[in-house]
């Protein structure tokens, strides 16, 4: 009678759940699962529809080391079955961890292709970006205070004691649930602060809300650019001075003032678009990144929350964030940072400060702020 026989359904999904090794409850909302379970979800999907071919686009962007592991050894024992998949990344040791072969398009073009374990990252990143790309590296000085944290609490953490001084990046190291997402959340007012202060000059900050802290000079770049940061619908100069618009007569809206900001974040920024007038969804991740960087620091604020700054973006994009991000800091903007790969963090910060159960457990500085000892601490439990 055309009945859908529900039973039947949830013993099908349990068995293909089981048999990739995902025993979750089939009546379980999916948007209730951890972002590496959805993503794994939706592949299993596409297996269990028997699919000859299943393209993955960027398929660890915004994972915790851990859960990018642990797709990445997933995806890997499904090729072993006799999946075959078109796999979409900027991440160079991914494509040579789980690829055959690779193919590079630049402008629309084949520029290369070859065997996947063949080119070295510098080469790979000369082939797709057409240049040779400079690493950057900041130069670590000694800050005074501008920022003071004190026994501040937060729904997954604290207390927390912490000063960050003018123009100082601290990156945040720590397993999921440990403490360093949700202390950066809480301050960008998206969880509540249950104890404590945050001081800004002396001064002590409004936090309950994104707009408070936005008031009191705290801005998030958010890991999700697309659900949290910007408006897809909207055109590129609209999300420029989303929440920040403008005026003429004290309360229009100029177009002009919005254009102009749009024709100097391009330039400084080096933004890559046809106009102002498009849809922010039509640019790169790169170029919808620097976007949102500029609009948060078009507010001038004092503390910047960076929570995986250049997620999803190519090479030759994410050296320039990281020299934007440079820039900020010799203004005097200090910055907390939280960054999967331990190269960016260790080429970006002053200090590392790591946590454990919520708190802060230690703090590593100068020579001891290396890849080795951050991939070490993220993975100490």
């Amino acid at each position: 009678y055309g009945l859908t026989d529900w039973s039947a359904l949830r013993r099908l999904a349990v068995r293909q759940l089981e048999s990739h090794g995902m025993p979750v409850d089939p009546r379980r909302r999916a948007g209730d699962l951890g972002a590496s379970d959805r993503r794994r979800l939706a592949i299993i999907k596409a297996v269990a529809a028997e699919a000859s071919l299943i393209i993955l686009d960027e398929p660890t962007a915004g994972l915790a080391a851990a859960e990018r592991l642990h797709l990445l050894e997933w995806v890997e024992s499904l090729t072993q079955r006799g999946t075959s998949f078109i796999y979409i990344s900027h991440h160079n040791d991914e494509v040579r961890q789980l690829c055959s072969e690779y193919t590079v398009l630049r402008d629309g073009k084949v520029t290369a292709s070859g065997k996947a374990a063949e080119p070295s990252a510098e080469a790979m990143a000369r082939v797709i970006t057409g240049a040779d790309v400079a690493e950057f590296h900041r130069a670590r000085k000694d800050h005074g205070a501008a920022i003071e944290l004190s026994g501040l609490s937060f729904s997954g953490g604290g207390p927390v004691d912490l000063a960050i001084g003018h123009g100082e990046i601290v990156g945040l190291v720590g397993l999921l649930g440990e403490g360093p997402q949700e202390l950066m959340r809480a301050l960008g007012g998206l969880l509540p602060i249950e104890a404590g202060a945050v001081l800004i000059d002396g001064r002590e900050a409004r936090l309950g809300s994104p707009g408070q802290s936005l008031g009191s000079g705290i801005a998030y770049l958010t890991h999700d650019r697309i659900g949290e940061g910007l408006v897809g619908s909207m055109s590129v100069t609209e999300n420029l001075n989303l929440g920040n618009w403008p005026l003429s007569l004290g309360w229009l809206v100029s177009g002009a003032g919005m254009n102009r900001r749009m024709r100097e974040a391009r330039g400084a920024m080096e933004i890559v678009m046809g106009s102002g007038a498009q849809e922010i969804g039509e640019l790169s991740g790169g170029n919808q990144q620097k976007v949102l960087l500029g609009r948060l620091l078009e507010r001038k604020p004092r503390l910047l929350l960076l929570d995986e700054p250049t997620v999803g973006v190519d090479v030759a994009a994410k050296e320039q964030i990281h020299r934007l991000i440079d820039d900020a800091t010799k203004e005097g903007v200090s910055m907390l940072l939280l960054a999967q790969d331990p190269e960016e963090m260790q080429r970006l910060v002053d200090r590392v400060v790591i946590f454990s159960k919520g708190r802060i457990a230690r703090m590593l500085r100068g020579a001891e702020i290396t890849i080795d000892a951050i991939a070490e601490a993220r993975a100490a439990r």
